[in-house]
């Protein structure tokens, strides 16, 4: 997160990992031990793990015919829905859903300029994943709120991770230079 043009780093140096922000308290279990996390229900994990689970329950042809004896993908996952299979269809309108829902969060608290989305899926499928994101967020929203922020794609693609830990690194303040506390 950068409020006020400084990256916010939180009183524990762990600010803004908003992939483990709850959206769905009974939802499946996340690697980091809580249950309902925007990771665990809106990543390329999920979605391959969702699509397992068509597999299993016999719902996606398409899907079954892409993977064969391989494990599903998230991008087997997208390349049915490409092809027109509406099970995998639903698991990408369920993900959409839920980062919807945790962004519009996130705007109702920060009410922020932009927000940057980035990683693999939504790299390769923004054109599919940004109109169905939004349109989720923009039913959570205040009115005002609505198209006035800035949903952007990573302009660095896959490499936005090394860039930033490479940038961290470099410029990394000190614990007085940082800002410690958050008042609210």
């Amino acid at each position: 997160m950068i409020i006020d043009e400084k990256l916010y780093y939180g009183k524990q140096d762990l600010a803004g990992e908003i992939g483990h922000m709850t959206v769905s308290p009974d939802g499946p279990p996340c690697s980091c031990g809580n249950f309902g996390c925007l990771e665990a229900l809106a990543s390329g994990t999920s979605i391959a793990k969702k699509g397992e689970q068509l597999l299993i329950q016999e719902q996606s042809e398409v899907l079954l015919e892409l993977a064969g004896k391989n494990s599903v993908t998230a991008e087997m996952v997208f390349e049915a829905v490409r092809l027109g299979d509406q099970a995998c269809f639903s698991i990408i309108q369920q993900t959409c859903r839920y980062l919807g829902i945790g962004l519009a969060n996130i705007i109702q608290i920060f009410n922020p300029d932009a927000i940057i989305l980035g990683g693999g899926i939504m790299n390769n499928q923004s054109k599919l994943l940004i109109p169905l994101i939004e349109n989720e967020m923009n039913q959570r929203l205040f009115k005002i709120h609505r198209g006035h922020l800035d949903l952007k794609l990573a302009a660095l693609s896959g490499q936005s991770g090394l860039w930033g830990a490479w940038h961290l690194a470099k410029n990394f303040p000190s614990r007085a230079e940082r800002n410690s506390s958050c008042h609210i």
